[in-house]
């Protein structure tokens, strides 16, 4: 018997037992559905903070500056002079 024959007799044995197993089969769909869909939105997320991140502020001013409220920050002054 040849391979392609027997996955044709095996998929059609699966199919004709697909009513009986609907249930089942309609729960699997719908959790890789949810589970897909929270990792598409993690991953949406995570790239939109990523890029409001490198979007935010100006690019002389380093990071650990940024934060600082009407020109105080818990920085030094000595940690904020820059070299020449």
């Amino acid at each position: 018997m040849s391979m392609l024959r027997q996955i044709a007799i095996v998929s059609l044995l699966n199919f004709r037992n697909l009513r009986q197993r609907l249930w089942q089969s309609l729960v699997i769909v719908a959790g890789m559905t949810c589970v897909i869909g929270v990792l598409l939105s993690m991953l949406s997320m995570t790239e939109g903070l990523h890029q409001a991140y490198l979007n935010s502020g100006d690019r002389a001013t380093p990071s650990w500056f940024r934060g600082a409220r009407y020109g105080k920050s818990t920085v030094p002054s000595h940690a904020t002079r820059r070299a020449s």
